[in-house]
């Protein structure tokens, strides 16, 4: 990362992370006053009842997608976008984990590369954690996450995809479903006791 990516704006710290055409992506941990911002941070909402902080949905990495790349279209060549997520530690992980699979999976950037784009961020950022209520000692990094998303798209899994049709079926109400290998292995949750939120 050169020095002059990273920009000093009243107390906090902008990195430039990447550029998409004429759009220079920005991340901050906090919101600036002097450049446009993105925020996702609505997007990552879990239940009280579990530790579960775990990555982004499929539906939430293609939606990311989709954000940047409409930034992108209107961008002209001094535009520039900063992503921002300011309240909770993992929901920064998750937007650092947005800015590396649009990366990997949108600008074929080598997935090492990707995370040193992030990597002075990464320190002050927790791992993901699996779902259950109660202590939870099982942590997943985001690495890992990146080459099962760079491992689907290169098997054919993300040809395609659907993100609102994926945050449809992803709803309790019509079944909380989501195709693992598609066409071949689908999941959904698991029953509650009666009375659990």
């Amino acid at each position: 990362m050169k020095a002059d990516d990273a920009i000093a704006m009243r107390g906090y710290t902008i990195q430039k992370i990447f550029e998409i055409g004429k759009l220079s992506v920005h991340f901050s941990f906090t919101k600036p006053r002097d450049m446009p911002t993105v925020s996702v941070t609505d997007w990552f909402v879990y239940p009280d009842y579990t530790n579960y902080h775990g990555p982004s949905s499929l539906g939430q990495v293609f939606r990311f997608a989709e954000l940047l790349r409409t930034q992108a279209a209107g961008a002209d060549k001094t535009n520039s976008v900063c992503v921002h997520a300011d309240r909770f530690d993992w929901q920064r992980t998750n937007t650092l984990f947005l800015l590396c699979a649009f990366q990997v999976l949108e600008l074929g950037t080598p997935l090492e590369v990707a995370i040193l784009s992030v990597h002075p961020f990464l320190a002050a950022c927790p791992s993901f954690r699996t779902e259950g209520a109660g202590q939870c000692d099982d942590h997943i990094e985001m690495v890992h996450c990146l080459r099962g998303l760079k491992r689907a798209q290169c098997l054919g899994w993300l040809d395609n995809f659907d993100w609102r049709e994926y945050e449809r079926r992803e709803d309790p109400s019509e079944g909380d479903l989501c195709w693992v290998i598609p066409g071949r292995l689908l999941a959904m949750a698991g029953p509650l006791k009666r009375g659990d939120p």
